[in-house]
């Protein structure tokens, strides 16, 4: 037992490396399925410019991930999480900006926040 545990110490940093490789690879799996679906689902929205920027980031992530370098998955990971961002930010305004015009006093989650809601202030007391 003794000599299993004195392995297990000697081996700990290693598998500290694996586990850290292996997180990075899933994350940056999830990012490309991520980033390919956001392409995908707003084709219409995203520019030619935006989209070879997030073309060229999932390029280099899945570059990384053929290899074993756990950092280099990550660095690219934050990279590619970065343009997907920009994009998300782009399509967000685009989408407010179509649904502005019409929006005028429609939004119901603005009024409850702006004090004209139900609110009820109450107090309570710990029995």
């Amino acid at each position: 037992v003794e000599r299993l545990r004195k392995e297990a110490e000697i081996h700990a940093g290693e598998d500290a490396k694996k586990r850290a490789t292996a997180e990075a690879r899933n994350q940056g799996d999830t990012l490309v399925y991520s980033a390919e679906k956001l392409l995908r689902d707003n084709a219409e929205i995203v520019t030619a410019e935006q989209k070879s920027t997030v073309e060229a980031a999932l390029a280099g992530v899945r570059e990384a991930l053929t290899g074993e370098d756990g950092d280099l998955i990550k660095e690219r990971a934050d990279a590619l999480s970065q343009a997907m961002q920009e994009v998300g930010n782009a399509i967000y305004t685009k989408q407010a900006e179509a649904n502005a015009p019409g929006a005028e006093g429609a939004d119901p989650a603005a009024a409850a926040a702006g004090g004209t809601g139900d609110t009820i202030e109450g107090e309570f007391r710990e029995v």
